[in-house]
């Protein structure tokens, strides 16, 4: 289900928590975008601290990109985006060039670098994969 997103973030808020979706100016409302911040909360909960803390809409895509790697638009696995051009029209601004490499995904490395020593019990196979799967890039294969 998806909704006409009208004004949804108020520019007084923080892009910490903010889809990907809506960083690159999709109109279009659906639970994914809810679930993108249920991740970053979660790894914030794990983490003591933010995972995602940009100062500006560029800023905070520069900070996804570069922990999440870029999205693929062929692939089909949870990386995979095939209709991000369609559903993000800013895409277009933030995607590779031609001959210029994406940023890998490092979600997981970087989840367990930045974690303090009273969390590492904690940071199982199964959160981390509850982790990856609600900040996958395409918002229709997020986990619900």
């Amino acid at each position: 289900m998806s909704y006409q997103l009208i004004s949804f973030y108020n520019t007084n808020t923080l892009f910490s928590d903010r889809s990907p979706e809506i960083l690159m100016g999709s109109r279009r409302y659906t639970e994914g975008i809810d679930l993108w911040s249920v991740g970053c909360i979660i790894a914030e909960m794990f983490r003591r601290g933010g995972l995602l803390k940009g100062t500006t809409e560029a800023h905070q895509l520069d900070l996804i990109f570069k922990m999440m790697g870029h999205p693929i638009t062929n692939a089909t696995d949870d990386q995979g985006w095939p209709n991000i051009n369609a559903m993000c029209p800013l895409w277009k601004n933030y995607e590779p060039k031609d001959g210029e490499e994406g940023f890998p995904r490092r979600l997981r490395e970087e989840l367990k670098s930045r974690l303090p020593p009273s969390a590492m019990n904690w940071m199982t196979p199964h959160a981390m994969d509850l982790i990856d799967h609600l900040l996958a890039y395409n918002p229709d294969k997020r986990w619900s």
